[in-house]
């Protein structure tokens, strides 16, 4: 007599959780998706105007930051025709053709949030775990599954750093996550905090319509450009398999040697003083070109906001600023998780 099926809990329909889903029904368990919007894939689905609750979110003009051959899945490739590197409506179909094609869907409870997650009362002996859901429209209920799989992201919780003055400050002050697009800051003067990804795409954009634009790096950054030699996207040149027989220390090297012979960080006020490996890295094709022609200008640290200035750890000050986006990361957050079961 066979087994019953093991029965999974998967939190979160997104990238993790769609994968998760097909890893377990390939192995014969019982996967059961939880997923508190209408939509499938997560943070790719693009909304117009930032939502209450909102994680890391898409800006209208955001670009992968990793090759197509380097972000797909090995049992189902991008399409030939796709653009090495993808807006993210093409990504957003890419993650739905995939649930299509695996038959994911019917394993997915939609508009259902997951509200706790805690271990049976006889956990030592079935290792089971209680889920509390609620649907819309309906009321909370239980449900016991034998493993659970969260699948929720570790950028749910935007992370914003304090600042001496900013409750004085009489501009506005945002995450990130509530940028959306750049005639947003139309003849503004901006102020943008981080030294990695979405840092540069802000600072970039922005400075499309604004009047000026700063980015505020603790110690500079390793800029690297989506397009390598001979039109070969950078990801398919530096993680060549070769690369991994070299000693770590030689692979840094000649990674944070190629990165720096492309672009003189020096003059454009990006060098950082360590070596690239123990820093953040900010990918980004034009960051370069709009420090070259005025657009932005690098800073250090902020050391305080007063009413309408910006005042950095190097004594110089910036006047008239109209808003500040912090491109600062995000907390890792699991709601609902007590401590003791993420502890243990």
């Amino acid at each position: 007599m066979s087994s019953p099926t093991k029965r999974v809990a998967v939190i979160g329909a997104g990238v993790s959780g769609l994968v998760s889903i097909k890893c377990c029904n390939d192995e014969g368990l019982g996967p059961v998706c939880f997923e508190q919007s209408e939509e499938i894939a997560g943070i790719w689905n693009y909304h117009d105007n930032p939502r209450e609750g909102d994680g890391a979110a898409l800006y209208e003009n955001l670009v992968t930051n990793t090759s197509k051959n380097m972000m797909c899945f090995s049992d189902f490739p991008f399409s030939r025709e796709a653009p090495p590197y993808l807006r993210h409506h093409l990504v957003l179909r890419y993650y739905q053709q995939y649930a299509e094609h695996f038959g994911l869907y019917k394993f997915i409870k939609f508009n259902t949030k997951v509200l706790k997650i805690k271990p049976v009362a006889n956990f030592s002996q079935t290792g089971q775990w209680e889920v509390y859901v609620k649907t819309n429209g309906q009321s909370e209920r239980k449900e016991v599954y034998d493993a659970v799989m969260c699948c929720t992201g570790l950028n749910s919780s935007p992370y914003m750093p304090e600042i001496e003055g900013m409750d004085l400050f009489e501009g506005s002050v945002l995450h990130s996550n509530r940028f959306r697009r750049d005639s947003d800051f139309r003849e503004k003067t901006v102020v943008v905090v981080g030294d990695a990804y979405s840092a540069g795409d802000v600072a970039v954009e922005t400075s499309r319509c604004a009047k000026q634009v700063y980015i505020s790096m603790r110690d500079g950054t390793f800029v690297i450009r989506r397009m390598g030699s001979k039109a070969i996207p950078i990801h398919e040149r530096t993680h060549k398999r070769v690369m991994k027989l070299l000693p770590v220390a030689v692979r840094n090297y000649a990674l944070e040697t190629l990165v720096l012979s492309e672009l003189n960080h020096t003059r454009m006020g990006l060098k950082s003083s360590k070596p690239m490996y123990k820093h953040r890295v900010m990918i980004n094709d034009e960051i370069a070109n709009r420090i070259f022609c005025g657009a932005v200008e690098c800073k250090p640290v902020i050391q305080q906001l007063n009413k309408r200035s910006v005042k950095f750890v190097d004594g110089t000050v910036v006047d008239d600023v109209d808003a500040v986006i912090c491109a600062t990361g995000y907390n890792a957050t699991f709601p609902y998780l007590d401590n003791d079961v993420l502890a243990g």
